[in-house]
């Protein structure tokens, strides 16, 4: 976990062991974290999610 700006970057989701708690906490207040697809164009297989209100940002790789 490193601090990138004003975020605390979590990382690449697929290597996660467990949800971090951060993420936990958010989802149990109700937020809406953006998950922007950022390419390759028109195939979804990376994905960066961040919650501005919890002050976090990570990625997943949805590819196969």
């Amino acid at each position: 976990m490193r601090k990138m700006e004003h975020l605390i970057d979590l990382g690449w989701q697929n290597y996660w062991t467990e949800t971090p708690e951060i993420v936990k906490k958010c989802k149990r207040k109700g937020h809406k974290p953006t998950d922007r697809d950022v390419g390759p164009p028109f195939r979804g297989l990376e994905h960066i999610v961040q919650c501005n209100l919890c002050k976090y940002i990570y990625r997943y790789d949805s590819s196969d």
